[in-house]
């Protein structure tokens, strides 16, 4: 009986989180953004967000504005260069 108390309480914590971030649609197809996704995205007035139809529900993706400079860093440990210089030098190797 009190695993399934635990688990009605997870539950119930998760549920009010999704429901904290609840909005509703104008009859002119607008929303609002909550509060908190707009600081923790930092979105502004003019963001760019893509809307993905999953099949299953929409995801709301923030666009950035500079891709380029959000994408520095992201392969950060890939050992990318050693990957690239040995791919070259199997390529010459093949090219004999």
């Amino acid at each position: 009986m009190l695993n399934i108390s635990c688990n009605l309480n997870i539950l119930l914590v998760r549920l009010l989180q999704v429901i904290k971030m609840k909005t509703t649609l104008t009859k002119r197809g607008q929303t609002s953004i909550p509060a908190e996704i707009i600081k923790h995205y930092k979105l502004k007035k003019g963001s760019k967000l893509y809307w993905l139809d999953t099949g299953r529900g929409i995801r709301v993706i923030p666009i950035p504005e500079n891709v380029l400079e959000d994408a520095k860093g992201i392969a950060r440990g890939e050992k990318l260069l050693e990957k690239l210089l040995e791919s070259r030098r199997k390529d010459r190797i093949n090219d004999k």
